[in-house]
């Protein structure tokens, strides 16, 4: 009985399974680049704010774009996943 339950559920609840990693992961970047902001000595976000305390315009643009490229690649990549674990499914976003 239980086995039964399981292949009805696990397949309806995949789609929210995987949006809720999706959006964790976003979540989890940024919490990253905070962290490398406030308490690390090297990373990313430490450099962006090293760079602001000397006014290296400059690095600060390229940090905040690799910031940004970095989040849509793992958002695309995410994205990606989603689309080929969940062939079978089609939800809104078509």
């Amino acid at each position: 009985m239980l086995f039964r339950s399981i292949k009805v559920i696990l397949p309806a609840a995949t789609p929210h399974i995987l949006t809720g990693l999706r959006v964790g992961v976003g979540v989890a970047f940024i919490c990253v680049i905070v962290a490398e902001m406030i308490a690390v000595n090297n990373g990313l976000g430490f450099r962006i704010l090293e760079a602001r305390e000397f006014f290296w315009s400059d690095k600060i643009i390229a940090g905040m774009m690799s910031i940004g490229l970095l989040g849509l690649a793992i958002d695309t990549g995410m994205s990606r996943l989603n689309s080929y674990l969940l062939r079978w499914h089609r939800g809104l976003e078509n």
